[in-house]
Order: structure tokens, then C-alpha cells, then sequence
């Protein structure tokens, strides 16, 4: 990305360089991205009629170097003190394709080039490191089925772990403000997990669960949760059944059984109550002081 011309923090109007020499205005979310960086946009040009031709950004992600020039290129940019063409042009002839790699996960290495010295070392890992985590993280959200708006509120609610908890628990992202059961479902389906998979059962529960407390079900009925969960799965009553007996017994959900019907509730939800209502007995309970 050549220079921003403008932003307001996510939508920006910036002029890109081609690989080609070609320049183009471009303009959309193009939060997380700084100045100097190669980028990959996907979009549509556009014909402003006060500022002319311009390319409407639909997805914008960074691009990591992989070659030496491009790598050296990269160094270069970072704006550590001391660490200019030369010295980068070491930095990647010594390390090649793997530089980044090294200063991201072994900065130590970095001694092995002449000329660079600890302290250099040190601030260029500490320039680069979360950058680097942080262009990573961003290269596997962009490949998901996720907008640039939601891939910067998954970043900015989980940093560099990122990558990893999407990878290992996707319906997690339910969790970020903003995202919801139906984009972690979509995450989850892209990234293979089965229509029928106990995980996307539970997620289902748990979103349930969660829809009912916001009518103010804080112990619905259990009947209810399994009819909820079973529409917005589109799967069988009867496994969603299965799945919440499964996570009564491991502690996850509380059982409640009721004079008329069984109800349930979420661990937390059901801990918090509990803690109101002791509040509330010892509340009733004491005598107060007398007023003056």
C-alpha cells in the first residue's frame, strides 16, 4: 500500500503501487493495514464523480514477502533505528525464505548475522514480533468466511491467539461482540465440521440457552432448549436431547428438575443466581441499623 491519503481509524482512501507500476485510489475498510505494506484487495472500481476512478475495496489482507528481495524490502520498512537496505539484504541472505519465520519464533538467531548485535537484534524482534503474529493471524481469518470488519473484532478481542483458538474451537467466535451462532457456524461448516458433530450441538444448546435468558428464561425449560436448538440446527430433537444430558452431567449445564416439568441452565448463569439469591436471604435476614 503506497500512502493513506485519509481515514477515520477503518474506512481509509489510500493509493496502492502495482507490482506493474500501475497506481490506483483505493478506498474501504482497510483497518490494521499501515503504510508501506503489500496488500491483496478484492473489489470493484468505481467512477467518483468529484474524485475520478477509484477501486471500492471489498477485502484487503496483508501479503508477507517471500523471497529475499521481497523479505530485505520487508526489514527495511520496519522502521527499527539502524536497520536499513544493507543491513536487511544480511538479515535475509542469511536466513532466506525462512527470516520471518526466524524472527517471529527464535529472534535469538538473529546474533548469527554479522553486524546486527544484540540490541538491534532485540529491538527487531520487538518491532516485528507482533506485527508478524499479527499479519498471521490475519492471513487465516481473511481465508475464512469472515468480512474485514469481523476479522479485526476477532484480532482485537484475541491478538495473536487468534489463529489458534479459530483453528481449535471455532464456535468460540460467538463470543466476540458483534459475531454471533451464525458466523461461528459458517467458520465451522467451512472448516469441516459435520452437520451432526457433538460440537455444533453443544454450540446450538448453548445459543439457546443464551437466546432464552435474553427473554428473561434464566432456567427454561429443557423441552424448550432441545425444540430451539433442534430448529436453528436443523437437525433431530432427539440428538440435541442426547447432547444436553451430555453436558448436565460434565458440569457445563445445571439440571433443574421442577414439580411440573424439567428446566436447565447455563453453569454461569445458574452460579450467579445462586450468589443473588444467598444475597438477597442475608439481606432479609438482618435487622439493618437504625436510622438517626
Amino acid at each position: 500500500m503506497g500512502r493513506v491519503l485519509w481515514t477515520d481509524g477503518s474506512f481509509a482512501i489510500a493509493r496502492l503501487e502495482l507490482d506493474d507500476g500501475q497506481r490506483w485510489v483505493i478506498k474501504g475498510d482497510l483497518a490494521g493495514l499501515g503504510q508501506g505494506e503489500r496488500i491483496a484487495v478484492t473489489g470493484h472500481f468505481v467512477d467518483d464523480p468529484k474524485w475520478g476512478r477509484q477501486f471500492r475495496v471489498r477485502g484487503a489482507r496483508p501479503v508477507l514477502p517471500t523471497t529475499a528481495e521481497g523479505i530485505a524490502r520487508y526489514l527495511a520498512a520496519s522502521g527499527v533505528k539502524g536497520v536499513g537496505p544493507r543491513l536487511a539484504e544480511r538479515i535475509a541472505e542469511r536466513f532466506g525464505a525462512e527470516t520471518l519465520e526466524v524472527i517471529a519464533t527464535a529472534p535469538e538467531r538473529l546474533a548469527e548475522v554479522r553486524g546486527l548485535g544484540a540490541r538491534r537484534s532485540a529491538a527487531l524482534s520487538e518491532a516485528l514480533g507482533p506485527r508478524l503474529a499479527r499479519d498471521q493471524a490475519l492471513l487465516v481469518l481473511h481465508g475464512l468466511a469472515l468480512s474485514p470488519w469481523q476479522v479485526r473484532r476477532v484480532v482485537e478481542c484475541w491478538g495473536e491467539d487468534a489463529t489458534r483458538i479459530v483453528r481449535a474451537t471455532p464456535y468460540r467466535l460467538a463470543e466476540v461482540p458483534g459475531l454471533g451462532f451464525a458466523t461461528a457456524d459458517k467458520v465451522a461448516r467451512q472448516s469441516g465440521v459435520a452437520v451432526d458433530a457433538p460440537e455444533r450441538i453443544d454450540a446450538g444448546i448453548q445459543h439457546a440457552l443464551e437466546q432464552l435468558s435474553r427473554q428473561g428464561h434464566t432456567a427454561p425449560l429443557s423441552a424448550w432448549v432441545d425444540t430451539q436448538a433442534a430448529a436453528t440446527l436443523r437437525c433431530d430433537e432427539v440428538q440435541v436431547t442426547e447432547r444436553r444430558d451430555a453436558l448436565c452431567r460434565t458440569g457445563a449445564l445445571v439440571a433443574l428438575p421442577d414439580a411440573h416439568a424439567d428446566r436447565v441452565a447455563g453453569a454461569r448463569l445458574d452460579r450467579e443466581e445462586r450468589r443473588l439469591s444467598a444475597a438477597l436471604l442475608r439481606l432479609a435476614a438482618s435487622r439493618g441499623a437504625a436510622l438517626e
